[in-house]
């Protein structure tokens, strides 16, 4: 590990291929999968940005990487929302993450609300402990 940071450090290769990844994310499979793979793409922003303000992407770069990892309706609100901020100083990119955590959050409990509803609900939902408490007498 401490040749690893004494090699990206110096060299600044290493740092340098990381902001490469962060302007060109993949994107995830499903519209539910878009909250892991912004707050794991938000950490790797952050881990970069502690090794100095020259390797801080500038706000309108995270805005359109950002927009690489929309799949599916989140693409279409993404480019709403970006449109809603074109005239903001740094491309709206505080207000627009918030507006894709939201959606993302929304996506992905409403996903985990269908799978548990296809296999027989969630069973500490509070109707199931009643059913299981007249089956149980």
């Amino acid at each position: 590990m401490n040749l690893y940071r004494w090699f990206t450090e110096i060299s600044g290769l290493g740092l340098t291929s990381q902001a490469m990844k962060l302007m060109h994310p993949d994107p995830p499979k499903k519209e539910e999968d878009i909250s892991e793979c912004l707050d794991n793409w938000i950490e790797r922003v952050r881990r970069l940005e502690s090794h100095g303000t020259k390797y801080a992407l500038p706000p309108l770069y995270k805005v359109t990487a950002m927009k690489l990892m929309m799949v599916g309706r989140a693409k279409e609100n993404y480019e709403i929302w970006e449109a809603d901020h074109k005239d903001d100083p740094d491309g709206g990119y505080a207000k627009i993450l918030e507006k894709v955590k939201d959606y993302a959050r929304k996506k992905k409990l409403d996903s985990v609300a269908k799978k548990s509803e296809s296999t027989g609900g969630d069973p500490m939902d509070l109707g199931k402990v009643d059913q299981e408490n007249k089956d149980w007498q």
